[in-house]
């Protein structure tokens, strides 16, 4: 039987080099292959542990990505291995940065798999779904190296289970454990005396969960949405899907209120006929639409309440819901989506309509700190996987009741710098109304007495009480401390929404749900219900944006050396010796070397990112001779090439309305006045230089706070925030 399987290698590797000649496809195929072995010599070092991945293609890949970056994020000491049998996965991910090498996989001869596997020696090899290929799966037993396959799944007519297959399920046999995705699996290969078998599920569950924690931006999803209302969008769904998730909304009403199967938007000769039916082994895309109707059947919608999209005549209509706006504010340069599977209405771009539908109350889950993704399947290396389960949540419900409702506002803490420009801002929102503005030294006085900046834009007094009924969200201006203090004398209404820019609530607690509010971290937590969020403080903004990336990428393994010059604005509007022009002008020093007050929650949320960073931040803030901004360089270790490192940051940020990476060095009069981040990258020698500049009471303070609340209330993330740079 062997000797039948390796003729037939030969066959088929003799019929790929000849459809090789005219099949570019399978000409890179062949070319990838015979490359291979060279590439392992001149990439794998023999004192370096090797774990081997295997996948056939770009599906098969997706599904073991989990597994290969939770290896990555838990086991730092080992390398990966990354092969692919089809050209559809390793041309598209031959440069995927969570492996160490990716290569093709040579066909299945038995010298190919000898001289495989004496170069790689992997400590561990792991198989992905369909891979079941005996000479490397012999060779493999033979030197005693732990074998799995990881989401597997079997059915009753493939060979292992025919009179014949006994060559196949020895194969089987060399597995040390085979994970797979249901009972039905399980109880087949029990069957054939396989019991060395675990009911794991799906990785590809782990990868949607990945991807809802890094959301991607798809360009024309604001179709899908409402301004206050969460759409859950099935995309490319089946009968048999649809049997199991129709019914299951309408027993949770509290998900979705009602639903709604759009009509796609067809001219008008085409808008009478009726669109064709799909047959049960179509695909379709539904979504499921919280609206003001209480009734649960779906229902047809007209021609001209639909989206302009279409489909084939294939498919059941596409499930778009119309855009709901209609005021005109600025588009977005990005439009991001929490992921491709459950969209949030709040990205979303404005309706050309004079004209919006009416919605029912926003339903939301009320979030506590974000919380690491649920763990699906252990590391290969372990023994047993700990599973993975699939819930949902019960929202609550929100204050907002119609699309025309303003955000009503109020402020403690109103006299400060950050204050007075979170007032800027709000005042020209066009969402927002201020109800009242606290000040307890300021009480009765006029707001523009204190900020003159706003005179004729603003009539108001400073309010000596704070009634939170009155108010659908709360900014915290106040110093250090009197955030808690306030807050914790007060009954504070259950749908209040909360943004601290103080430093009160930055660190994890089981003492409060606060969320920390960098959008570039943990958006998806801000659109996803959380009530109460933490503005991150200056500096940390700057210089976490410099770090993210390479932490989500496992790159930061050597300490890491910052300045950061701050402007006079950064010690606020309480007067000190410091803060005098006298002083200020001309002049410049170090403050709080290696113990900054903000230090704490950099490294605490790069940890978050990064799990195994244990490296150094070695802080040296500065005051500098200029009101406003922060200019802040950073070096570290770095031995991966300046253009693969700008493609990660610009792979990171694509998606993000407020930072950019650019060519130049960045000055300071590129940001101020604006919520932007520029960053710039240097490679020189084996450092790695970056320089990131911002506005600290606009970006590193009353801007990130108004882009809070826009993500918290499912506004635009660029509405109110579109300003410009005071260069000249």
């Amino acid at each position: 039987m062997n000797l039948l399987y390796n003729l037939g290698i030969s066959l088929f590797s003799l019929g790929v080099k000849i459809a090789s000649l005219r099949n570019p496809k399978v000409r890179k195929m062949v070319k990838g292959q015979a490359a291979t072995m060279e590439t392992l010599r001149n990439t794998v070092s023999p004192d370096e542990k090797y774990v081997w991945v295997h996948a056939a293609s770009l599906g098969e890949f997706e599904q073991g990505r989990p597994l290969i970056e939770r290896l990555r994020r838990e086991r730092p000491d080992l390398k990966i291995a990354l092969t692919f049998f089809s050209p559809s996965g390793y041309e598209v991910r031959h440069n995927y940065n969570g492996a160490d090498v990716v290569v093709y996989l040579p066909l299945d001869t038995p010298g190919n798999a000898r001289e495989f596997l004496d170069i790689l020696n992997p400590v561990t090899a792991i198989f992905v779904k369909y891979e079941f290929w005996g000479n490397y799966l012999t060779q493999l037993h033979r030197r005693g190296i732990p074998t799995y396959i990881i989401s597997a799944i079997f059915r009753p007519g493939q060979i292992f289970f025919k009179p014949w297959g006994g060559m196949f399920r020895r194969w089987l046999g060399y597995y040390k454990t085979l994970y797979v995705q249901d009972d039905n699996s399980r109880d087949l290969l029990s069957g054939i005396g396989i019991d060395n078998v675990v009911v794991a599920g799906d990785t590809r569950f782990d990868r949607v969960t990945d991807i809802m924690s890094s959301t991607v931006g798809i360009s024309g999803m604001y179709l899908f949405g409402y301004k206050y209302h969460p759409v859950i969008v099935f995309g490319s769904s089946w009968e048999a899907d649809e049997a199991v998730y129709i019914p299951w909304l309408k027993k949770n009403p509290h998900v979705c209120p009602s639903m709604k199967r759009c009509s796609p938007r067809l001219p008008t000769a085409a808008a009478a006929s009726p669109t064709p039916k799909a047959s049960a082994s179509s695909s379709s895309t539904h979504s499921a639409c919280c609206q003001a109707s209480t009734a649960t059947e779906p229902s047809p919608m007209s021609a001209e309440d639909s989206a302009t999209e279409y489909t084939t005549s294939t498919r059941r209509p596409s499930t778009v819901c119309p855009s709901s706006s209609a005021r005109n504010i600025r588009n977005s340069r990005k439009q991001p989506a929490s992921s491709t599977a459950a969209v949030d209405s709040r990205y979303r771009q404005p309706s050309s309509s004079a004209t919006s539908p009416t919605h029912s109350s926003l339903t939301r889950q009320a979030l506590k700190r974000p919380e690491k993704p649920p763990e699906t399947i252990s590391s290969a290396i372990s023994e047993r996987p700990t599973g993975f389960s699939t819930t949902f949540s019960t929202p609550t419900t929100a204050k907002k009741t119609a699309l025309n409702s303003m955000i009503k506002v109020g402020i403690i803490g109103g006299s400060g710098y950050a204050a007075g420009e979170l007032l800027r801002i709000l005042i020209n929102h066009p969402d927002v109304t201020i109800q009242w503005v606290n000040s307890r030294e300021c009480a009765a006085q006029k707001i523009t007495d204190i900020h003159q900046g706003l005179v004729g834009e603003i009539d108001m007094t400073f309010s000596s009480s704070t009634p939170l009924d009155k108010i659908d969200v709360l900014f915290c201006c106040t110093p250090y401390g009197r955030s808690r203090e306030f807050l914790g004398n007060v009954t504070i209404p259950e749908e209040l929404r909360i943004i601290d820019l103080a430093r009160d609530f930055r660190m994890p607690s089981e003492s409060h749900d606060f969320v920390y509010g960098l959008p570039e971290l943990n958006r998806k937590a801000m659109v996803r219900g959380a009530r109460h969020v933490a503005n991150p403080g200056c500096i940390a903004v700057a210089i976490e944006l410099m770090l993210l990336p390479l932490a989500r990428n496992m790159l930061l393994n050597s300490d890491i050396h910052v300045t950061a010059v701050t402007g006079a604005t950064c010690s606020g509007a309480e007067r000190r010796p410091t803060s005098h022009y006298a002083w200020r002008n001309d002049n410049m020093i170090v403050y709080r070397p290696f113990s900054h007050h903000q230090l704490p929650e950099i490294r605490h949320t790069i940890a978050e990112v990064q799990p195994s960073f244990s490296s150094e931040i070695n802080l040296v803030p500065m005051r500098g001779p200029f009101s406003r901004g922060i200019i802040a360089a950073a070096y570290l270790d770095c031995n991966i090439s300046l253009p693969e490192i700008k493609r990660l940051y610009e792979e990171y940020y694509d998606d993000h309305n407020f930072t950019f990476i650019v060519d130049k060095t960045p000055d300071l009069k590129d940001v101020v006045n604006t919520n932007k981040c520029l960053i710039h990258l240097d490679r020189i020698g084996g450092k790695l230089m970056i320089t990131a500049v911002i506005d600290n009471l606009l970006k590193g303070g009353a801007g990130t706070a108004v882009h809070n609340m826009n993500l918290l209330f499912g506004l635009q993330e660029l509405t109110g925030l579109t300003m410009k740079s005071s260069a000249f």
